[in-house]
């Protein structure tokens, strides 16, 4: 599962803590125990809302 990312999206922070790079992401989410979410803020066609990202999400 992509947590409803499309394309061009771009993921701002990770429990708010702000990314950088996409190795900041996959740092961030490296970190997060199995059946835990993370609050994600993401960019999307000129907007920014906050989602949910399951544990499972990133494997």
């Amino acid at each position: 599962d992509n947590a409803g990312l499309a394309a061009g999206d771009v993921i701002q922070s990770v429990n708010r803590k702000p990314m950088q790079s996409a190795a900041d992401v996959k740092a961030a989410l490296s970190k997060i125990p199995n059946g835990e979410d993370a609050l994600v803020l993401i960019w999307s066609q000129g907007g920014s809302t906050f989602r949910v990202m399951h544990s499972g999400d990133h494997s």
